[in-house]
């Protein structure tokens, strides 16, 4: 009998929804991390999927983040054990936030800790309104290692960042969204796939490669000065407008009829 995965992922349409079922509270665990990236591969390949979405099992808990029981033997050991521990989450956050389609975290329950840090490196958050967002390390004593420190403060800025690291305390779904940290609030509890199946299938309904060239240019335009930035935006520009997609979509607008992206023009 074949062990049950920790995360699947089901293809619907132009998307591909992973979902974390490892209950009681979906621990961002070491084969939690594995198995996601094995779906993301998986999702990498298919060329029919256009968009992402990771959410998870139930309604009270997004992602959580690392097992807390499993911290005084690691602190017992050599601090290497805490370094793996930090890298091990890194991998899995470097993969979804360098993934070169869409990410967009529907976050079902509390993301704190860990999961918040999962869902910063998405590109897209949608949120359930009654949930808790926060990073409450400090309360242990310790620092988020999962990225956050940097994460948090690139994507809502320094002042508010700190503050809520500083502090601990979590912040609301309606807080959330009117600092950015968010970008929508689902009408309930049970609608927020739903919801994150509406943006994520808005996006899809454009080109695969227009789609990822502007995630590829916004990203890494963020990682150089304003002037290279612009360079490569030119160049990725002048790529794109020579293209068969660019082509399509400039015949429809002229001809006044509605682009047919549903398949790869290249």
């Amino acid at each position: 009998m074949s062990e049950k995965k920790l995360v699947n992922w089901e293809k619907e349409a132009s998307l591909g929804i992973i979902t974390v079922n490892n209950p009681p509270a979906n621990a961002f665990s070491v084969p939690v991390m594995k198995e996601m990236i094995v779906c993301l591969e998986e999702i990498e390949a298919d060329k029919d999927v256009r968009v992402a979405i990771i959410t998870g099992s139930g309604t009270k808990i997004f992602i959580g983040g690392a097992d807390i029981k499993s911290f005084p033997s690691l602190m017992n050991g050599d601090i290497k054990l805490a370094r793996e521990l930090s890298a091990q989450c890194d991998v899995v956050c470097r993969a979804i936030s360098g993934f070169s389609k869409p990410v967009i975290a529907a976050l079902n329950g509390a993301a704190l800790g860990g999961g918040l840090e999962l869902a910063l490196s998405c590109d897209m958050r949608v949120a359930s309104p009654t949930i808790k967002i926060g990073l409450p390390e400090i309360t242990l004593g310790l620092i988020p290692g999962a990225g956050g420190t940097q994460r948090l403060p690139r994507l809502i800025g320094y002042a508010r960042a700190l503050e809520m690291m500083l502090t601990g305390k979590p912040i609301s779904a309606e807080e959330a969204l009117l600092i950015g940290l968010i970008n929508q609030i689902a009408p309930s509890q049970a609608e927020i796939l739903t919801a994150a199946k509406k943006l994520a299938l808005e996006i899809a309904e454009y080109a695969s490669e227009t789609i990822n060239t502007i995630k590829f240019v916004v990203n890494n335009g963020l990682k150089v000065s304003l002037e290279e930035a612009i360079l490569l935006e030119r160049d990725c520009f002048s790529k794109t407008f020579k293209s068969p997609v660019a082509r399509e979509g400039i015949n429809a607008f002229l001809e006044k009829r509605k682009p047919d992206f549903s398949k790869s023009l290249l």
